[in-house]
């Protein structure tokens, strides 16, 4: 049986793009040991990276989200299975909306409208073999009755109805009027009450145009032949082969290539093996954008093409990750920022350590910041742009504008709700200076450190994580350093258990900072703790959650690499 466990998503601190980042499965755990990186098991996390690393320089992974269900994602994501031959756990599913789902609602259907989510389950029915009941041969004639446009002759969901006289939402409502007359053929639903104003829409549209797409071209065909009008002379256009694929592209070599196995068009040997050709050097498994790899999978099928090994096995092990009994997550792409650049090319030049022949993109962006563009980041991009420049060795004119900059800014009053930017703006300046000394911070800082020695908690939102996410910064400088010792050997006496709340960042924090004042830590028990945090991919936030996250895998690497790594010399 195919797994994740769902967890519950927490610790809100830390967002890449503006969202928190929450990736891949939780099935996947395999024992971590204190030998080098490039010994270690990190073959899943490197590919994660290379998969999300884009030609532009920018990274960009891809997430499940927890506890949120996409039927468009169950659709395309078993209509896949399916293709490549796998059984398909969903028919319990199915069965279930069948009897329950009110396809007349469109507010509980997601992206899909109530013609679009009858036809994806009435498909997961078919290829799950389920007998139709007589309530949901009624939802049928219901969302039929309600969608059917009689002066228009197209049947079209109820959010469209606007547009059904509109000749731009042509195929839209060919779609759906295909989708419909399909639905209720397969189901044996009487069709006679709407044949005749369908056949005469269906008939203009063939009058007013030549050539058409080969979508468009698919839903005229079939739904001629649902209703029986089989000598309909339909045009249709050769799809383009130039240019970068996308899913639009997709859609059409599809229907191509199914009316082309329909013997419903004809087609050269030389424009069949060009598209087979086109299909395969445009195959991705990227399931963001599950729609596209079903499309592409699909029109290899139909030409009777298969998929290499290598590639099917990558893409089941893709789909595996978002998939629970048949049902899929809702999957996400979050667009590329400052802070996922960092951490995934960070992580790379850790794991492998090489040289990449697109970096110029990465390096490019990095020297075209401007001083002001920089004093226009927020704190944790300030931070990231510094490490990359750093890493990457590129030559940026206004460092010392920079340095004197955070040196202002973090001589300010430190508020409950801004920890975390000023810990950010400290870690910069360690990168750009020798440590900071107790007369360059403010004032408050040393009464912060007096408080929570004494156990008080000063930040009341995420207390813990934000106490000890101070006290690490204020170990990476030279002020009051007593006091920060005493502080670092408190909390090293707590437990984090990898089930408590962001444990992932809670260990992080309390270990650098072990680390910063020589507090002696054992490294069995800590990678025990990181052990169970272990997922596909990478790393979660805590043993509770399913999907590894971007910064935990960031934190906790970088935590391997420095204290067993560097510290213990293996």
């Amino acid at each position: 049986m195919r797994k994740w466990y769902v967890g519950i998503l927490i610790a809100l601190v830390f967002t890449v793009g503006g969202v928190v980042l929450v990736l891949q499965s939780k099935e996947a755990s395999s024992q971590l040991s204190a030998g080098s990186l490039e010994e270690g098991d990190w073959d899943d996390v490197s590919d994660k990276l290379l998969s999300s690393w884009k030609e532009s320089g920018d990274f960009s992974l891809t997430n499940g989200l927890e506890d949120i269900q996409s039927l468009y994602n169950t659709y395309y994501g078993n209509a896949l299975y399916a293709l490549l031959g796998e059984e398909l756990e969903v028919c319990s599913y199915v069965h279930e909306e069948m009897a329950h789902r009110d396809f007349t609602n469109a507010s509980n259907l997601g992206i899909f409208n109530e013609v679009e989510a009858l036809y994806a389950i009435d498909s997961l029915l078919e290829q799950c073999e389920i007998p139709t009941t007589d309530v949901y041969r009624q939802q049928i004639k219901d969302v039929a009755s309600q969608t059917f446009m009689k002066d228009a002759g197209v049947f079209l969901a109820k959010e469209m109805k606007n547009f059904s006289d509109d000749p731009q939402y042509t195929g839209v409502k060919l779609s759906e009027t295909y989708q419909m007359l399909r639905v209720m053929e397969r189901n044996k639903v009487d069709t006679s009450d709407y044949n005749s104003r369908v056949t005469n829409y269906l008939d203009s549209v063939v009058s007013r145009n030549g050539k058409f797409s080969p979508s468009r071209a698919y839903f005229l065909i079939n739904s001629f032949d649902i209703l029986g009008k089989q000598d309909a002379s339909v045009e249709v256009e050769e799809p383009t082969l130039d240019g970068q694929a996308d899913v639009k592209r997709m859609v059409e070599l599809d229907y191509y290539t199914k009316l082309y196995q329909g013997r419903q068009i004809k087609a050269s040997s030389e424009r069949m093996n060009r598209i087979e050709s086109y299909l395969k050097d445009s195959f991705k498994s990227d399931v963001a954008d599950i729609q596209y790899v079903y499309r592409n999978i699909s029109a290899l099928r139909s030409i009777g093409a298969s998929l290499h090994t290598s590639n099917k096995k990558i893409l089941l092990d893709n789909l595996n990750l978002y998939e629970d009994n048949g049902q899929f997550t809702k999957i996400t792409s979050y667009s590329a920022d400052l802070n996922q650049n960092m951490m995934g090319y960070s992580l790379l030049h850790w794991l492998q350590g090489t040289e990449y022949s697109n970096l110029a993109p990465l390096e490019d962006k990095v020297s075209s910041y401007t001083y002001q563009d920089f004093k226009d980041l927020s704190a944790d991009k300030q931070l990231s742009f510094l490490t990359l420049q750093q890493i990457l060795r590129v030559d940026v004119s206004f460092l010392d504008q920079a340095e004197s900059f955070l040196l202002e800014e973090i001589r300010k009053p430190i508020k409950q709700g801004s920890i975390f930017q000023w810990t950010y703006q400290v870690e910069a300046l360690q990168l750009l200076r020798s440590p900071l000394k107790a007369h360059e911070l403010p004032n408050q800082a040393e009464q912060l450190l007096d408080s929570i020695i004494n156990g008080n908690k000063y930040f009341n939102q995420q207390s813990e994580l934000a106490n000890r996410a101070f006290i690490d910064a204020m170990s990476q400088t030279d002020a009051w350093t007593d006091k920060v010792h005493r502080a670092v050997k408190g909390f090293s006496e707590e437990e984090i258990k990898p089930d408590s709340e962001a444990a992932a960042y809670m260990i992080y924090y309390t270990y650098h900072a072990m680390r910063q004042t020589r507090i002696q830590y054992d490294d069995t028990t800590l990678l025990k703790k990181l052990d169970a945090l272990r997922r596909q991919g990478g790393y979660a936030v805590t043993d509770e959650d399913s999907y590894m996250d971007l910064r935990s895998t960031y934190f906790t690497i970088k935590l391997i690499k420095e204290i067993i790594i560097e510290d213990k010399g293996e």
